[in-house]
């Protein structure tokens, strides 16, 4: 006896997410990091936070001015001292920045907590940096301080095209890592240029170790934004 063809059942309609209350799983965009990425990155991280504790100039590391300028404030001394203070603090985001790039190899993803209280912090230091540059350029001489005006404009610039990568970021949602590790080392950097030129003449082993940590942060970048050839696949 023939056996009748089995009538196939129509399966059932795929719930709707948003009803049930859940939001669908964004498409990744390939902006997450391998964990080889990010153990290279925590090392290219290391000379920017040993810049701020290493002698840059003058005798003292960008943290030893600090001490200095806490005990001037502890002994009630006049302080003269406030530019070269807003100076040695981006010195600090170089910290920050290791601690970020240790967090994300450790444990990723980063907080919402983690990623704001970075962000901040370089928000703060980056207005601390024009905020500097719009004080001083008046007071410099265009035939004298023609080194150091040029140095302040291209951290200007730095500031400005680190906004425009930020909005950029957010715009396209391209990761959430990416706008706050390039938010720090973009302060980081602006600060860093105007030092590395103000101090040229009375450099010590701070400023190298501050000018291979800005060759390893723009190599970074060039390297993040420039094409990534493919090769065809043949055939087997």
């Amino acid at each position: 006896m023939a056996l009748s063809a089995a009538q196939p059942h129509d399966s059932p309609p795929a719930p709707d997410l948003q009803v049930l209350g859940y939001a669908p799983a964004p498409e990744s965009d390939g902006s997450v990091e391998s964990r080889p990425a990010r153990a290279l990155a925590v090392l290219a991280a290391v000379p920017a936070a040993a810049s701020a504790f290493v002698t840059f100039t003058l005798g003292y590391s960008p943290v030893g001015f600090l001490l200095e300028f806490a005990q001037q404030i502890a002994s009630v001394r006049i302080i003269q001292d406030v530019i070269l203070v807003l100076l040695a603090l981006p010195f600090l985001l170089g910290v920050v920045l290791l601690a970020w790039h240790v967090r994300l190899l450790v444990r990723p993803p980063a907080t919402r907590v983690e990623k704001w209280l970075c962000l901040s912090l370089a928000m703060l230091s980056a207005a601390g940096t024009v905020a500097l540059g719009f004080v001083v350029l008046p007071e410099l001489d265009h035939d004298n301080d023609l080194r150091t005006i040029v140095a302040i404009w291209l951290a200007l610039l730095t500031v400005a095209v680190a906004a425009s990568l930020l909005a950029y970021f957010v715009r396209t949602r391209r990761g959430d890592e990416l706008p706050v590790t390039h938010a720090i080392g973009a302060a980081y950097l602006a600060n860093a240029v105007v030092c590395l030129v103000a101090f040229y003449d009375d450099r010590q082993a701070g400023w190298y170790v501050t000018l291979v940590a800005c060759g390893v942060m723009v190599a970074g970048v060039v390297l993040r934004f420039a094409p990534r050839s493919r090769r065809p696949r043949g055939r087997a």
